[in-house]
């Protein structure tokens, strides 16, 4: 990262929130991230990772690509198919600096938000919050 733009990023330190929700009757899980502070224009990948934000294990399921815009704001949102529910504890969603995962920097994690499920059945519709705070 450029000096100029690691100065920027760190004027502007994103912040933001994921909306989780799953629908017993489709099986999907649609997650929508909505961020703002981020570089213009800039590329973030973003995952479903097992554990929590302190531990972070394994990619549990790839998000769309959060692209910010020309004022660094961002709308992403992703349909996950096949989803069993939302687990109770044990997931976090992790965004990270990118463009890509290609070199340690890219891979760095530019914010984080553990999910906590207080009603994890699967006899109705879940709807989850998470904030997602700047690492």
């Amino acid at each position: 990262m450029a000096g100029n733009e690691a100065q920027q990023f760190e004027k502007s330190i994103p912040y933001g929130y994921a909306f989780l929700v799953w629908n017993p009757r489709t099986q999907n899980l649609v997650v929508t991230l909505n961020l703002t502070g981020l570089l213009p224009n800039s590329v973030h990948p973003s995952h479903i990772h097992q554990d929590s934000c302190a531990s972070m294990g394994p990619i549990v399921y790839p998000l769309n690509d959060v692209m910010a815009d020309g004022h660094g704001n961002a709308f992403t949102t992703t349909v996950i198919p096949d989803v069993a529910g939302i687990v109770a504890s044990g997931w976090c969603i992790n965004v990270h600096h990118g463009p890509g995962l290609t070199t340690p920097a890219r891979m760095a994690s530019i914010y984080c938000g553990n999910i906590a499920n207080t009603s994890p059945t699967t006899s109705h519709i879940q709807i989850i919050k998470v904030q997602l705070n700047p690492n």
